[in-house]
């Protein structure tokens, strides 16, 4: 399926820059300048096109190899957050973070756990345009109980329609104007190299809650207790859920 999609994709601008260049070879002499720039412009604008697919592409493949090591979730976003804050902040979002004041490190690759979060909270951007409020939460949440801790990223964007839902890690099946429908597909790829899994709720116009689950690194706190918690969990029902 990725195949067949990649040949779409590729052959598409493929075609369109063969006619434009065949057009433009045939008419050199009597277009204008502005035109030729046009016809130019047209067959650069599908170049990028496939670059940005080869590098989707790429991510993707990176990181077969996984340095799977103890995490501390806090620290880890911490200086994740210092890293993007500003660009959201220039985009008019608001990015909280809220973690327990324990919180019990997970097993991960710290390089792919960074891309996840990005493909997660462009996606939360994307949604969040037009609205009032744009605001995007990233959480945590641990119980020692199962050994598992959850990662959270919620948004109070446009949400999503049941049919968009059902299509979220279709490769290729997208509704933005420039994506190719590989950001979740990656994601999804990345987390199950880590044993880790996600969960995507949302709601029309309320917004979206993805929720990651992580192996969390055995320890010896005895079972039910690891701490408190400065947050509330963050398994909430669909219709209450935030944007994804």
């Amino acid at each position: 399926y990725i195949f067949s999609g990649i040949r779409h994709e590729i052959g598409n601008p493929l075609n369109s820059i063969k006619v434009t260049m065949s057009v433009l070879r045939n008419n050199l002499e009597s277009f204008s300048k502005e035109t030729i720039r046009e016809y130019v412009d047209r067959s650069l604008g599908e170049v990028s096109r496939m670059e940005y697919l080869l590098k989707s592409l790429k991510n993707f493949s990176m990181y077969e190899n996984m340095e799977i090591r103890a995490v501390d979730l806090a620290l880890f976003l911490k200086r994740f957050v210092s890293l993007v804050r500003r660009d959201f902040e220039q985009r008019g979002i608001r990015l909280t973070v809220k973690t327990p004041s324990a919180c019990k490190p997970v097993k991960s690759d710290e390089r792919a756990l960074h891309q996840v979060l990005l493909n997660l909270l462009a996606n939360s951007a994307d949604a969040l345009q037009g609205q009032r409020h744009p605001e995007i939460e990233i959480g945590v949440h641990t119980r020692c109980d199962d050994g598992l801790a959850w990662l959270s990223v919620k948004d109070n964007g446009r949400g999503m329609t049941a049919e968009e839902q059902e299509h979220l890690f279709q490769p290729f099946c997208t509704n933005k104007p420039q994506g190719n429908g590989l950001g979740l597909v990656i994601t999804r790829k990345l987390l199950a190299n880590m044993d880790s899994n996600i969960e995507i709720h949302s709601c029309e116009d309320i917004g979206t809650t993805v929720k990651i689950t992580l192996p969390t690194c055995p320890t010896t706190v005895p079972p039910g207790d690891d701490g408190p918690r400065s947050t509330e969990p963050f398994n909430q029902p669909p219709h209450q859920t935030g944007r994804t």
